[in-house]
């Protein structure tokens, strides 16, 4: 997800890959060979997100010297990027409405297997896998990709370039090329989510089509449930690349391709909403608990929910230590804050957890150990607006009840910040809905519109109050603006990071056109009108989720309004896009798998990789403008946390192993989501990598998120599937993502 990382990656790896070799050892397709697999099931490959090369059809002048040449997935994009940033960023965007082409730009998926092999000269994403097959036999009519414009929202995909249609014909095609031998598709990463969708729409549109034309489905490290660094992006263009950088590159990276600058590009991908983590605190968990909790992360008195700890602060110094990557502009008051937060979160989350504000359960949440336990109390927590408050502004008392600690000593510290209210050296937890709420307050409106329409984590909840929130605010900056022309002056209003939106109002914005008939008393400038409106809609949304439940894949996720599709509310610049959207992301633990009980699903994953499992953030305010940053002072490294990351010790280095293995081993085994009982077959792989020195990419051991398609180990077991020898490709479980499994309830979500 990240820009300046990647790309600072790949300059690295492209000048030193060359002077590198790899061992002389044969090939997996090779050994394969000699034990006599040859080609059987064609194989249709759907590649994953930012794999895919995009050509320039149309553009402005700065970019007509590149016409039909790659602007991504070649070297010739950090040139473009180089010498004109803002050209390439226009580029690149997508237009924040429809979630398709700006007026003039049109960038195209590369086609064919070319689009897929190789990223960049010396960066193999598909080489190996398709070299492999090609050693039993294969080749390119009846190997073939599907590539495509990974940035666009999962329904743009079909109404603009008829990818599914694409898709339907390609597979169709084999078949009946193959005299009736089932193709099987593979998909790395994202794909997995595209792959789901595709599955459901061929259903819609011809039942039993996939049991007819499908043997099997090879998922490799597909994301199913989401993934936490899917959020970061978008809330502040930060990831674990970019807070690792040594505080000078961090400084460049900021000056040239700034983290403002980033989270508006990803803002306007719809594919990265898709990728939310989903299922809620049910699944992901919340201040107290998730199913994937270690040994390390309680004895720190923490847990993986809580997927943003959030410390609030209005020192400018910290704010922009944290920014520069360099604490020795920190006081010593902003560094002994950020210590003693840290050494007191156990104490803080206890406190969180029974905050007297925090009074509305669920009748089936009193057990603590349940992932739904006291995800009710701090669900929408994000709402509730208790701290951060301008420092020039000092009228407001910080709420008496705020997660007032149970440590007496450090509220005693924390009121002789002189400078400073005492409400900042709080850590609020924030569960993933309540981060997603904070992330819809933070980009706008279009961009909240915009998640309602393509994130399927964002479909069962209701944004009601956070979108009048906007209108509300956009409002009254219009009238400040009429105002201000009739009387002949000018006034600039700050627009915040959500980018081009065209009728939206960042939570900056509203920062600066507070109404006075409301109390405002948040750190994102909400009304506790507002506030309250949200809560009575959950309150009210909990009541009936039952009602609202899906129970197959022609029924409505839970959430939404009653009534069919097309009565759903619209927005006036681009809607909900129900009459066009006939094909939409797929929300796992909600749509069932289809009905074809002669087809087989294979998960193959690397494990044993610290992963990104949620973030330590400081939020600051100055001249009204709100800024969220990845706090990269947070160090705990007994409980994974580093720079402000939270890692959790297994997965493949960017998908969590409750992600990548859980929907596997637990969700795809109940009835509801796998109706017709087609076996669903996973196969773990343990990060082995080779001295870097011998290979720059970990070698024919590694299984981190992109070399997995390297590993020599699932090349094999593929090349088996592809030969008609799936049989032998047995379950192989060596994490314990069965017991992760089994502490989420699939049959409530």
């Amino acid at each position: 997800m990240d820009i300046g990382g990647l790309l600072e990656k790949l300059r690295n790896m492209s000048e030193s890959l060359p002077g590198m070799r790899s061992d002389d050892s044969p090939r997996p397709g090779q050994v394969a060979a000699k034990k006599g697999l040859k080609v059987h099931h064609p194989v249709v490959i759907i590649p994953g997100f930012v794999t895919s090369g995009l050509e320039l059809w149309q553009g402005e002048e700065c970019a007509q010297s590149y016409f039909r040449q790659r602007l991504w997935g070649t070297l010739s994009m950090a040139q473009t990027l180089l010498s004109d940033r803002a050209c390439w960023m226009r580029h690149m965007k997508l237009d924040p409405v429809t979630g398709s082409d700006p007026p003039g730009i049109k960038l195209r998926a590369a086609k064919a297997l070319e689009a897929v092999d190789y990223f960049v000269p010396g960066y193999w994403v598909f080489s190996k896998l398709v070299q492999s097959l090609a050693d039993i036999g294969y080749d390119n009519n009846n190997l073939v990709a599907v590539p495509y414009d990974w940035r666009l929202p999962i329904s743009v995909m079909e109404s603009r370039d008829g990818f599914f249609t694409r898709t339907k014909v390609e597979v169709e095609q084999q078949y009946k090329l193959s005299k009736g031998v089932k193709p099987v598709m593979a998909s790395h990463s994202y794909g997995a989510q595209v792959v789901l969708a595709f599955l459901n729409w061929v259903e819609q549109q011809e039942p039993g089509w996939v049991d007819k034309h499908m043997h099997a489905y090879v998922n490799l490290a597909g994301p199913m449930l989401g993934l936490p660094k899917a959020i970061s992006p978008l809330l502040s263009g930060e990831t674990r690349e970019t807070v690792d950088m040594m505080a000078g590159l961090a400084v460049l990276v900021e000056q040239y391709l700034g983290k403002q600058s980033r989270a508006a590009l990803f803002r306007t991908w719809g594919s990265a909403m898709a990728m939310m983590p989903v299922g809620g605190p049910k699944v992901w968990g919340n201040a107290t608990f998730a199913p994937d909790d270690d040994a390390n992360i309680t004895a720190a008195g923490r847990s993986y929910g809580g997927i943003i700890a959030l410390v609030n602060s209005g020192d400018d110094k910290l704010r922009d230590a944290v920014r520069r990557n360099d604490s020795s502009q920190i006081s010593g008051d902003s560094l002994n804050l950020l210590h003693r937060t840290l050494s007191n979160w156990g104490n803080l989350v206890r406190s969180f957890t029974g905050s007297s504000e925090d009074t509305n359960q669920d009748s089936d949440g009193a057990d603590s150990g349940n992932s739904n336990s006291s995800n009710d109390k701090q669900q929408h927590e994000v709402d509730k607006r208790k701290q951060d408050e301008d420092e020039s502004s000092k009228q407001h008392a910080p709420p008496a009840a705020a997660h007032q600690s149970s440590d007496a000593q450090q509220s005693e510290e924390s009121q002789k910040q002189g400078s400073r209210e005492n409400e900042e050296e709080q850590v609020r937890f924030l569960d993933v809905h309540s981060a997603i709420y904070s992330l819809a307050l933070a980009a706008g409106k279009q961009f909240t519109t915009n998640m309602q329409r393509w994130a399927p984590a964002a479909k069962v909840l209701d944004f009601s109050a956070v979108l009048a929130h906007h209108s509300k605010a956009a409002e009254k900056i219009a009238r400040q603006r009429m105002l201000k022309a009739k009387v002949g002056q000018s006034q600039q209003i700050h627009e915040g990071e959500s980018g081009p939106d065209r009728d939206t109002a960042s939570t900056e914005s509203i920062e600066s056109s507070k109404d006075q008939s409301c109390s405002w008393d948040g750190s994102d400038g909400s009304c506790s009108s507002d506030v309250k409106n949200v809560q009575d809609s959950m309150n009210s949304f909990k009541a009936n989720k039952e009602n609202n439940k899906c129970g197959d894949s022609n029924h409505k996720h839970k959430g939404e309004k009653q009534g069919s599709r097309k009565e759903e509310t619209t927005d006036t610049k681009g809607g909900t896009g129900s009459d066009e959207e006939l094909v939409s992301a797929v929300d796992p633990v909600v749509t069932p798998l289809p009905k074809a009980p002669n087809f087989k699903l294979y998960c193959f994953y690397g494990i044993g990789t610290a992963t990104e499992r949620g973030y330590h953030y400081l939020k600051t305010r100055r001249n009204n403008v709100i800024e969220w940053s990845v706090n990269n002072m947070a160090n705990d490294p007994k409980s994974g946390l580093l720079s402000g990351v939270q890692l959790a010790p297994d997965g493949d280095g960017t998908v969590p192993l409750l992600s990548l293995g859980a929907m596997c081993a637990g969700g795809w085994k109940s009835k509801r989501l796998n109706p017709s009982g087609l076996e669903v077959i996973t196969r773990e792989y343990p990060h082995n990598p080779t001295p870097v020195l011998k290979d720059a990419r970990g070698g024919p051991g590694a299984s981190t998120h992109v070399e997995i398609l390297g590993n020599e180990l699932m090349l094999m077991d593929l090349l088996h599937v592809a030969a008609g020898k799936g049989d032998t490709v047995t379950n192989d479980y060596k994490s314990n993502v069965q017991e992760i499994a089994s502490k989420i309830p699939w049959d409530d979500l």
